[in-house]
């Protein structure tokens, strides 16, 4: 849920970056061997963010995605 593309800018926080690890480790901590991450159109579509005056927010949700890849990688 931490890393829901519904909830937008929020995103780009730092607490959001931290609340996704936390609930990474706690599905690890279950026993959870497999996740599944689903990127919601248009979260990561360049257009988009141009006509919703977020140009800049397309890197941050890059980076934030990038991140949480590694460290689902990293929890296996």
């Amino acid at each position: 849920m931490a890393a829901n593309a519904n909830r937008g800018r929020q995103l780009l926080t730092a607490g959001a970056s931290t609340g996704a690890q936390l609930e990474l480790a706690s599905l690890q901590a279950l026993g959870v061997h497999t996740v599944t991450v689903a990127i919601g159109f248009p979260i990561l579509y360049q257009p988009f963010l141009t006509w919703n005056g977020g140009l800049t927010d397309y890197q941050g949700f890059l980076s934030f995605y990038k991140q949480l890849a590694v460290n689902i990688h990293a929890a296996a």
